[in-house]
């Protein structure tokens, strides 16, 4: 899974985290777009990478074949949408936050809401409130991408107007879109090397 290859690493270098984001960026859009699902359990536990170091989404436990949904809080709380812990009715605007919430966390190495005390943690989602470590460097683009899908006004959350607008932002500056799709780009990792004991 992508959780193994960022416990081996820590952390992605922008160039991995945009590749790996973008593919993930895919996976929801044919999921949103060809079969009217909210997948609602994005987390790097669920993304597999293939053979090749592509990616594919798994575990369909909560998606819900839909436009809008209300219901129990499930998940992993550090992807959770403030939407869901206000117990609204939610739309695939969740997976768009939890995008900006896995990009974060590909790029700084830890979960961007994370605090040891639940209940604070919450509270943080709630708000929307996180920070960028000082002592990290991050582009403007990426930057930007990660405020603005972490938006808790789904009316002014990056991908309200559909995904093409994810797509578009200047963070995917240079990608050819089809050629990802068509598996024509180099993934950045294709394997990691097993650890040998002796």
């Amino acid at each position: 899974s992508l959780f193994g290859y960022l416990k081996e690493r820590k952390r992605f270098s922008e160039e991995i985290s945009r590749f790996y984001c973008a593919e993930v960026i895919l996976g929801l859009e044919y999921l949103h777009d060809e079969m009217n699902i909210i997948y609602r359990d994005l987390k790097p536990e669920n993304i597999l990478v293939d053979e090749d170091g592509h990616l594919k989404l798994s575990d369909f436990g909560l998606s819900k074949m839909t436009d809008r949904y209300k219901g129990s809080i499930k998940g992993t709380p550090d992807f959770i949408a403030p939407e869901v812990f206000k117990n609204e009715e939610f739309t695939k605007l969740v997976d768009y936050w939890s995008l900006g919430c896995l990009l974060y966390e590909m790029i700084f190495g830890k979960p961007c809401f994370y605090d040891p005390i639940f209940e604070n943690s919450r509270k943080n989602i709630m708000m929307g409130k996180y920070i960028f470590p000082t002592n990290e460097k991050i582009s403007p683009e990426a930057k930007d991408l990660i405020q603005n899908l972490l938006i808790v006004d789904i009316n002014k959350r990056l991908g309200y107007n559909g995904i093409n607008s994810i797509k578009n932002h200047p963070f995917f500056n240079g990608l050819n879109w089809d050629d990802l799709k068509n598996k024509k780009i180099t993934p950045p990792i294709t394997k990691i090397a097993p650890k040998i004991k002796f």
